[in-house]
């Protein structure tokens, strides 16, 4: 057993919203990275936090601006394919503590709520000039937000943080994975084990998010999690296109740092398939990756809110 620790004096702060009790308090200055627990010769459990919560103090309420959110708790699930690419091998067990993700990716409504408010840049696909400035088409307010790129996603969730007081960020791609898996089963789609065409977008363009559910929902009742949009993630592939440099099994290292710059920048992973794919990319185990700063019409996001460890 090992244990990776580092100590940080962030005064970012931690939500735990579950059962709409909300909770905040400060990260105290231990901040542990990872923890690595390998039970037997194969099996490699990981476990993944980044603070302490202390005691609790009253937190905002939710905010109209801000997304639907899951509760994923903690707990083990099957985490790539020994069937799938070379990439997704091989299939491992992780454990995650609890957090939050959002419903469904996020959407031009929701997008345009912080354009709004902060006057960051429009995206740069599918958002028209309108009297009043940049605005996405009304009949498309309800789609992902596409064309945005790495940075641009994570200002997004910065702004969350700011604006109440919880720790949103971009999922880790094993946050992602088990969101659309679900804990008990390794099904290849987040319904279950068969391809349905009817379950899901891969054709025509973005649809409104939920289009698809509950049918296409995962376990835990995640929208879109297959097709419609990519959606970034905050995990590094690597600086080489065609072979990740981070490899599974999967573990808390470089590959979960934000700050990672090989001008102009490290690939990371996109997950979940687009409008534009066959079914073989739409497989929750289904790893890809894109330039930081690409800004694409097929690739929008989702967010996490952090959860400290009770």
């Amino acid at each position: 057993m090992s244990e990776d620790e580092k100590t940080s004096n962030s005064g970012v702060q931690i939500s735990n919203i579950q059962n709409s009790q909300v909770t905040t308090g400060p990260i105290l200055n231990q901040v542990t990275a990872g923890r690595d627990v390998v039970l037997g010769d194969k099996q490699e459990i990981h476990y993944h936090y980044y603070g302490s919560q202390a005691e609790p103090v009253e937190a905002k309420a939710r905010q109209e601006f801000e997304p639907e959110m899951v509760f994923i708790p903690t707990g083990q699930f099957v985490m790539g394919s020994d069937e799938g690419e070379l990439p997704e091998r091989p299939q491992h067990e992780v454990v995650l503590n609890a957090y939050f993700i959002s419903k469904y990716p996020i959407t031009n409504r929701r997008y345009l709520e912080y354009v709004s408010a902060t006057g960051a840049p429009v995206p740069a696909a599918g958002w028209r000039l309108v009297a009043d400035g940049m605005e996405p088409p009304l009949e498309k307010l309800d789609h992902p937000v596409v064309g945005i790129n790495w940075d641009e996603a994570r200002n997004y969730c910065n702004w969350l943080c700011r604006e109440t007081e919880r720790h949103y960020r971009l999922p880790t791609e094993a946050e992602w994975e088990k969101a659309a898996r679900g804990g008990a089963e390794a099904f290849p789609y987040p319904w279950g084990k068969d391809f349905d065409p009817t379950f899901c977008n891969i054709s025509g363009g973005t649809t409104p998010v939920g289009l698809f559910s509950p049918q296409g929902d995962s376990p835990y009742g995640c929208a879109d999690m297959a097709g419609n949009v990519w959606e970034w993630t905050g995990t590094c592939w690597g600086n080489n296109y065609s072979s990740p440099t981070y490899r599974y099994p999967y573990k808390i290292d470089q590959r979960e740092n934000p700050a990672a710059q090989l001008p102009h920048r490290e690939y990371r992973l996109i997950r979940g398939g687009s409008y534009l794919d066959d079914p073989a990319w739409l497989r929750s185990s289904a790893r890809n990756r894109e330039a930081a700063d690409e800004r694409s019409p097929v690739i929008g996001f989702r967010v996490v809110i952090e959860i400290a460890p009770s």
